[in-house]
C-alpha cells in the first residue's frame, strides 16, 4: 500500500460470543505495525485483504478479498451500488464482498454468492450517528460469511461490530429485487 493511493488494509477479525453475530475487527495499513495479540481485539480467528477501487497499486485489487468505494448513492458514473459492486465482481474473480459506501454509517454489498445487502450502523444511545468507517461493517460481514455462518441469521439479528472499545449494532437488509439503489 502506498500513503499516496487509497488505503488497502489487512483487517483481523475474530466471532465473537454464541449470542447474535457479534464479529471484532482490527484494520491496519501497515502490517509491520499490527500489534502482538492481547485481547479481543487483537487476537484473530481470520485475516483478510480491504482494498479501495481507486487505489494506484491496482496489483492490489487482484488479491482483495473486499473492495470498497465511497460515494454518493446515484453517481451516474457509477450506476446504482449493486450494479457496481456486480460490475466489480465480474472484473476481479478473487474478490468474496463489494462494498459501495453511500454515506455516515451505510453501505450496499454484494457478495460472491450475488446477494445484495444494505448494512446501516444504528446511532448511539444518545441518538448520535455511528461515526465509525462502513468498511470495518463490509469486513465484519465479509468474517461472519467467510467463517461459514449464514447471511440469513446476520439479517434476523443483525451484527454487532466491535472496533477498539466501540460496538456498534448493524442492521443487515436483504435488497429486495425492486429495491431502489
Amino acid at each position: 500500500c502506498s500513503r499516496a493511493t487509497p488505503p488497502c488494509r489487512r483487517v483481523l477479525t475474530r466471532l465473537l460470543g454464541a449470542g447474535p453475530p457479534e464479529i471484532a475487527v482490527a484494520r491496519y495499513a501497515d502490517p509491520a505495525r499490527e500489534p502482538v495479540p492481547s485481547g479481543p481485539e487483537t487476537e484473530a480467528d481470520a485475516a483478510h485483504t480491504v482494498v479501495h477501487e481507486d487505489t494506484l497499486d491496482t496489483d492490489r485489487l487482484r488479491i482483495a478479498d473486499v473492495i470498497v468505494r465511497y460515494g454518493p448513492r446515484d453517481d451516474p458514473r457509477l450506476g446504482p451500488p449493486a450494479a457496481w459492486a456486480a460490475d466489480v465482481l465480474a472484473r476481479h474473480p478473487h474478490c468474496a464482498l463489494a462494498a459501495y459506501v453511500t454515506g455516515a454509517g451505510r453501505l450496499t454489498a454484494r457478495t460472491r454468492a450475488g446477494d445484495v445487502v444494505h448494512l446501516t450502523g444504528a446511532p448511539d444511545p444518545l441518538g448520535r450517528p455511528d461515526l465509525t468507517d462502513p468498511a470495518a461493517y463490509a469486513s465484519a460481514l465479509h468474517a461472519w460469511l467467510s467463517g461459514g455462518k449464514s447471511l440469513d441469521e446476520a439479517t434476523a439479528a443483525g451484527i454487532v461490530v466491535v472496533t477498539g472499545a466501540s460496538r456498534r449494532r448493524v442492521t443487515v437488509e436483504r435488497a429486495a429485487a425492486a429495491h431502489p439503489e
